[in-house]
């Protein structure tokens, strides 16, 4: 998961409102989806491309546990409600980055400078490991987004176009429903 957050001065309104306690907080676009779905590639998009700063929390990247968002573990710890409710009120785009198995796949074997050794690979049949399986299948459940992507059929930059054209539409909902649903 990787979450972006900028944009301070944007109309309150036009963002879904105030939070008590908060002045004027900026958009939040959170990227939900498996490791070497495109996150990160979109989120430098997003920088280079969008007005002001943005800030990439990427989780897949600073932090040591990668705590995405699903629920795949022995005992549910209800990571993306619990988000939900913690985003509440605040202007957060949920947005969902999927990725066919088999692309991710190549995309793991194949690497990525300075990350080599994070990723799991294919065994030596070509076999897709069990934890890479299981993330494909849990990171998008209940699977309400604001705006899902796949980013085998799309650049990172129209990835980003289609983005920014979702923040200048109506107010996202999706963070709001999973809270909800609890």
């Amino acid at each position: 998961m990787s979450a972006v957050a900028a944009d301070a001065d944007a109309d309150p309104e036009a963002r879904g409102g105030e939070r008590a306690g908060v002045a004027n907080p900026g958009w939040i676009v959170v990227l939900n989806g498996p490791p070497r779905s495109g996150k990160s590639s979109i989120v430098d998009v997003i920088q280079e491309t969008f007005d002001g700063p943005w800030l990439n929390l990427g989780v897949d990247v600073v932090v040591v546990v990668d705590v995405g968002h699903h629920d795949g573990y022995a005992k549910q710890l209800h990571v993306l409600p619990d988000a939900a409710r913690r985003l509440s009120g605040l202007p957060a785009l949920l947005v969902g980055v999927r990725c066919p198995l088999h692309v991710i796949m190549q995309r793991r074997n194949t690497g990525q400078p300075g990350r080599e050794g994070r990723y799991r690979t294919s065994g030596p049949g070509g076999e897709i490991p069990e934890p890479v399986r299981r993330w494909q299948r849990e990171v998008h459940r209940p699977g309400i987004y604001d705006l899902e992507i796949d980013t085998s059929a799309v650049t990172p930059a129209i990835a980003g176009a289609m983005i920014r054209e979702r923040l200048d539409g109506p107010a996202p909902t999706a963070l709001r429903e999973l809270a909800e649903r609890g």
